[in-house]
């Protein structure tokens, strides 16, 4: 579960923030800690005294070295310069577990107090007036976007302050969002600006009330705060809405919000198990998901992005096409297995969907058929409905392919 704390400057969302994460540490939780305050305090919280050092190099200090080891071999970032703070995972990649041996946890991770705790860095003399703090904030969002993290693990992040968290995506990166909320107009007044952006784009966000010793006593202000949104950190209570599907206790995201649109999905846990890949059926760059948010998909794009991300189900496609052009047979068929489940699965995906499918048969200008896990044929697009085509779609044929050097499933 990641979870951030926002909230004033002074609220106290750093105390609880190294409250939370001691809690979780000594419950035996995997938990990791991030400081990503520009005002760097989380570790003295947790407990460091003021006379020690935090030894490990902040994240912000190898954003380069970060961005080398995440990326791998994958062929659509060529180089580090190439890759962005939003950019997601994909073939050939590297995936994150928590607290693992890699490039990432290895260097960064300090413990304090019994808590692993990683820094972004603070803001120096040499970044004045020429660099913003959310630079420093790449690495983590980076560190997010490629970690595996499972149920009864922990990210725990104290951000910045008030609703500046919003002027970089990080703040789309967390299962539940903790604004830590004072009675004092001020906060109240971060309350409603944070309350406002959060609901744009789909954000769960609890309210934790700090500093507060009676509602009687609290101003107008706080008093108009929902009460389902005055709960402290630890009741438990009721949280309308649907849950997150398989993670109990979270809300889920709205299909239709922005958050939904914006956010790459996080890479599978069964996905990744198997094949050190995150699962997703296509690898979509940037330019072709506004292209979809802003209207049409162009078709050339959408079969390109088929190649790359689909080499296997494409390449089969191509031959099949060619063969069907270049003989006198009425159709062309595959009946090689794939080499490996990691083709299979392309070649299922591909057939499986009605858009894909039916990109690859107007790119190749073929008519498709399927009978089970490898078996494809190429039509001339003509032939569809006719005798041919229909034999070889009927049941009986798909009984007689049952043989055993054909089933493979």
């Amino acid at each position: 579960m990641r979870v951030a704390f926002v909230g004033k400057g002074g609220s106290g969302k750093t105390t609880l923030s190294a409250l939370f994460s001691r809690h979780l540490a000594r419950s035996g939780a995997p938990i990791v800690a991030i400081d990503g305050d520009i005002n760097q305090h989380l570790a003295y919280a947790l407990g460091l005294d003021e006379d020690e050092l935090y030894t490990a190099p902040p994240l912000s200090a190898r954003t380069g070295e970060i961005k080398d080891y995440l990326r791998g071999c994958n062929p659509r970032i060529p180089s580090r310069d190439a890759m962005v703070k939003t950019t997601p995972p994909g073939r050939g990649s590297r995936l994150l577990r928590l607290l693992g041996e890699d490039e990432v946890h290895s260097p960064h991770v300090q413990k304090v107090a019994g808590v692993p705790l990683m820094v972004t860095g603070a803001f120096g003399e040499s970044d004045l007036g020429v660099a913003c703090y959310h630079s420093k904030l790449g690495a983590v969002e980076l560190y997010l976007n490629h970690l595996v993290d499972e149920a009864g693990e922990y990210v725990v992040v104290d951000m910045t302050a008030g609703a500046d968290a919003f002027a970089s995506g990080l703040f789309t990166r967390f299962d539940m969002t903790f604004l830590v909320a004072e009675p004092t107009r001020k906060s109240v007044s971060v309350y409603r600006q944070y309350r406002d952006h959060a609901a744009e784009f789909g954000i769960p966000v609890a309210v934790v009330g700090n500093k507060v010793k009676g509602l009687g006593r609290l101003p107008e202000a706080c008093r108009r705060v929902p009460p389902a949104q005055r709960r402290r950190l630890g009741q438990r209570g009721h949280r309308p809405g649907p849950r997150h599907p398989g993670r109990p206790g979270l809300p889920a995201r709205p299909h239709g919000s922005r958050l939904a649109r914006l956010t790459p999905p996080r890479p599978s846990q069964e996905q990744h198990h198997r094949t050190g890949q995150p699962f997703m059926s296509l690898d979509v760059s940037p330019q072709l998901l506004a292209e979809a948010e802003n209207g049409e998909v162009r078709e050339q794009d959408f079969m390109e992005t088929v190649r790359t991300s689909l080499p296997y189900a494409y390449d089969l496609v191509a031959r099949l096409a060619t063969e069907l052009r270049s003989g006198t047979e009425e159709f062309a068929d595959n009946q090689t297995p794939p080499p490996s489940e990691k083709e299979r699965g392309q070649l299922l995906r591909a057939l499986s969907s009605d858009a894909i499918r039916a990109s690859l048969e107007r790119h190749f200008g073929v008519a498709l058929a399927f009978q089970n896990c490898h078996r494809v044929a190429a039509f001339h697009p003509e032939a569809r409905g006719g005798e041919t085509h229909t034999r070889f779609t009927s049941l009986r044929s798909q009984i007689l392919n049952q043989s055993p050097e054909f089933r493979d499933c």
